[in-house]
């Protein structure tokens, strides 16, 4: 007698779906799943987003879905699920979702993914075929390593940089270089964002050598650090010639260093100095290249727009090309020389020399030779190159003729040398050019005055009044009495006497001496003989004759 009531109920079944959103870029990611019987899919992603194909049928329950194995590169960065109301229905679990499934529940599950960034740090130098030196880096303090070392040609390649996940908004990380002083300067530095989008310009800091990069996700941020080497500069100090007694010492400055030394015969013959910036020009400069009787022949450095100016010693707009090793060159050589002899025929004195230039001026006093004491003065590297110095007798003692200038010079650029027709009148002294490390000898010769004296003796010699007239050469003239005489000096050459003859007296004899006997002549003949009234003599400067007539 019962009733029986049978109720059927059905429960709708629902489905699900798993999208991939890859932010930053795109690429292939493996599921695994415990949906039905569980298994594993894989979602490729197209302008960052692919959804899997549904899942089918599905009756209420939990089901979980999980990121297996992520590419290099990528960060998870959720999972959830909503249903078709956009409830949330998920709970998170490690690299995936767990999801509640009801009857006739369309369920949806985005996983996001975010790309990591990459940052390329590149060293460049300037010259390129650097090899030896290398340059440190500080890294970001949220990026590893925290520090790193390049040299020209490497780069460094930080990989998964952290992003933010929203995709545009950057995240800043700042990477410096060190302090390359005083080999180089940071003369650039630039970074390049890949892909190449309108983005937020990176920080740029050459004075400090860093850069405050700007990195979103996916993004590849390229950073050029170009270091230009400084130059050197070598002062180099040579001479040529021999320095005798001279200093080899030689002071030098610069605008780029303290002033100096060097000595090529001593230590140090060379100097060099680092760290010149390039394309700043200089100068370096030889103190006072004609002290201490050198000359400064030659000074180069061998750059293309360098000044030289030999007669201050200076090389300026010395202009260094990055990396550039520059030599500079300064060559000496001993000045030149003079050497004054005198030749004082016949005797000897003091002859006074003036010259317009120095040293033979020596400041409107001029200079003495005394050939008591010496018959030369020596002004040893004391001439200039390419000047000309005169230099004339000025003071010839009574009795004495300035009677030739000759002066052997090896260059053959000094006057005169003997060569000159017709000779050049030696009142005008020398013109004397010496070269450097030469010595022009120059040769004043002077003639005394012979001498002759007239001596008047009478027989008997008690006779004081009778007046013998003489003629004769320069002062032999006039009348004498016994026991008187007559003198002349005059240059060198013939000196007569002749006495005019006098009543009631006869000339018995004329007697020279001081003289070789072939110098001298008796009325034309070798000896006297009555009758003769004349004598003549051959005398040589600084001669002192006397002839006597009875």
């Amino acid at each position: 007698g019962s009733d029986i009531i049978c109720t059927f109920v059905d429960a709708a079944l629902g489905s699900a779906s798993v999208t991939k959103t890859a932010i930053g870029g795109d690429g292939t990611f493996n599921f695994s799943h415990n949906i039905g019987e569980g298994g594993t899919f894989d979602l490729t992603t197209t302008d960052g987003s692919d959804t899997s194909d549904p899942f089918l049928n599905l009756p209420a329950g939990t089901y979980q879905v999980t990121e297996t194995g992520l590419p290099d590169g990528w960060l998870f960065e959720s999972a959830i699920c909503t249903d078709q109301d956009s409830n949330l229905v998920s709970t998170p679990i490690t690299n995936g979702v767990e999801f509640t499934q009801a009857d006739g529940q369309t369920t949806s599950c985005e996983f996001k993914n975010v790309k990591l960034g990459t940052i390329v740090i590149e060293k460049v130098t300037d010259p390129a075929p650097n090899t030896t030196d290398s340059f440190t880096f500080d890294n970001d303090v949220a990026l590893l390593p925290a520090t790193f070392s390049l040299m020209n040609a490497e780069s460094e390649t930080i990989l998964n940089v952290p992003v933010n996940a929203d995709g545009t908004t950057r995240t800043a990380y700042t990477i410096s270089e060190q302090d390359p002083a005083t080999a180089f300067d940071l003369t650039a530095l630039e970074c390049v964002t890949s892909p190449e989008l309108l983005v937020e310009p990176h920080g740029i800091d050459v004075p400090n050598r860093s850069a405050t990069i700007r990195i979103s996700a996916g993004e590849t941020v390229t950073c050029t650090y170009t270091n230009t080497e400084r130059a050197s500069i070598t002062v180099v100090k040579e001479l040529s010639g021999d320095p005798l007694d001279l200093s080899t010492s030689f002071a030098f400055t610069t605008d780029f260093d303290v002033p100096f030394n060097l000595d090529p015969v001593l230590t140090p013959s060379e100097m060099t100095f680092d760290g010149l910036v390039p394309g700043v020009p200089v100068m370096v400069s030889e103190t006072n290249p004609n002290a201490e009787g050198w000359a400064l022949i030659n000074a180069t450095c061998e750059t293309a727009d360098e000044t030289v100016n030999l007669s201050t010693g200076m090389i300026s707009n010395i202009i260094p090309e990055a990396g550039q090793d520059i030599t500079c060159t300064f060559i000496n050589a001993p000045l030149g020389s003079a050497t004054i002899v005198k030749n004082a025929v016949g005797g000897d004195g003091t002859f006074g020399f003036i010259g317009s230039l120095e040293p033979f001026n020596n400041a409107g006093l001029g200079f003495e030779i005394d050939t008591l004491i010496s018959s030369t003065a020596e002004f040893t590297n004391m001439l200039l190159p390419g000047l000309i110095y005169d230099v004339q007798e000025n003071d010839v003692p009574d009795n004495w003729t300035l009677t030739n200038v000759v002066c052997e010079d090896a260059t053959q650029d000094s006057v005169p040398d003997g060569t000159e027709i017709p000779p050049i009148d030696p009142a005008l002294g020398a013109l004397i050019q010496a070269e450097v490390n030469e010595t022009v000898t120059c040769t004043f010769t002077n003639e005394a005055d012979a001498t002759l004296t007239v001596n008047k003796e009478t027989v008997p010699d008690t006779d004081t009044t009778t007046e013998f007239v003489f003629t004769g050469t320069g002062d032999i003239k006039g009348p004498l009495t016994g026991g008187g005489s007559l003198s002349t000096m005059d240059p060198q050459g013939i000196f007569v006497a002749d006495e005019t003859p006098t009543a009631g007296w006869a000339l018995t004899e004329i007697f020279c001496d001081g003289v070789a006997a072939g110098n001298i002549s008796y009325g034309g003949t070798p000896a006297f003989v009555s009758g003769d009234t004349d004598v003549s003599l051959d005398l040589a400067p600084g001669d002192v004759a006397t002839c006597t007539y009875t």
